[in-house]
């Protein structure tokens, strides 16, 4: 009899925990929107460009806002309509602008990176958290970036996360995040 391979994921932890009907119909039934949500298509636009800004090795890829701007335009091309954002005030705000924005602040700000060697972006991993007779319990995930700091060689996971807002104690959400302790344990093996 063969083993039954159960896939473990962030995204359906969390899930199972908010709500087991949402949980029961996204991950047993496999029924989906045909299109995701706009922040969850702007975060899949956010990771496309730093991955492609950061292939493994020293060089960089192109301006990560310019990636952007050319991913958004072949989202349009297959959704329905532009999409965005309101702002506290209730602005509506474009994602594209937006995207473009948000891009060149984190180049002005954390561009200047040539101390970090680039193992890997969007790495994808497999980790066996429980092996019986019967089954196996297989823990799946994406690694956003994986660097090494060239003098130090130290190793860095890397996680972009796009947020409508951050907390004034920055850091203190993380906590209740599933995605960064999950790493942080799976990880290393």
């Amino acid at each position: 009899m063969a083993k039954q391979v159960i896939l473990l994921r962030t995204s359906e932890r969390t899930a199972y925990k908010r709500c087991r009907w949402a949980w029961d119909v996204t991950y047993n039934q496999r029924l989906r929107p045909n299109i995701s949500a706009p922040p969850l298509r702007f975060g899949t636009l956010i990771h496309k460009a730093m991955e492609l800004r950061y292939p493994p090795g020293l060089k960089r890829g192109p301006h990560p806002a310019e990636t952007f701007e050319i991913e958004y335009e072949k989202e349009l091309e297959q959704a329905i309509g532009k999409f965005g954002f309101r702002d506290e005030d209730g602005t509506w705000n474009d994602a594209a602008s937006l995207g473009v924005d948000m891009l060149n602040h984190y180049v002005e700000e954390f561009g200047r990176d040539e101390e970090w060697r680039v193992i890997a972006s969007e790495l994808t991993f497999q980790v066996t958290v429980l092996e019986t007779d019967r089954f196996k319990i297989v823990y799946v995930g994406i690694l956003d970036a994986v660097w090494q700091h060239r003098t130090t060689k130290e190793i860095w996971l890397r996680d972009w996360k796009t947020a409508k807002s951050v907390p004034e104690n920055h850091g203190s959400h993380l906590t209740l995040d599933e995605q960064p302790g999950s790493y942080w344990a799976y990880a290393p093996d």
